[in-house]
């Protein structure tokens, strides 16, 4: 093997190696977590700081967080119909953060 083979290997490899390591925390960032004491519902968009929620129309918290699939922050009126959800409430009651849940999120109970 000739040196320059040497040298493009251990580049080769260095680059690889850098790829590998850059990836691996945007996957995680990628994951989310849902607080335990999250409740699963099923919510859909209705008027103003209101969402339908089990049926029922409730107001939004007044910082109120809610995330898509993809951990994206959406307004309330994007929310599908029937979504089904994970949500926290605030002190007075009102939905403080709403997860919108995966396939495979659903499917975990």
């Amino acid at each position: 093997m000739n040196s320059w083979q040497i040298t493009l290997g251990k580049f080769t490899r260095a680059v690889t190696a850098t790829a590998l390591l850059t990836a691996a925390p945007v996957a995680l960032a990628q994951m989310r977590t849902i607080p335990q004491d999250a409740v699963r519902g099923t919510m859909s968009p209705s008027s103003g700081m209101n969402v339908v929620l089990d049926g029922r129309e409730v107001a939004l918290g007044a910082g109120a967080v809610i995330r898509n699939q993809n951990n994206l922050i959406i307004v309330a009126s994007a929310l599908a119909r029937s979504s089904t959800v994970r949500y926290t409430r605030d002190a007075q009651g009102r939905i403080e953060r709403v997860w919108v849940l995966s396939d495979a999120e659903k499917r975990q109970r």
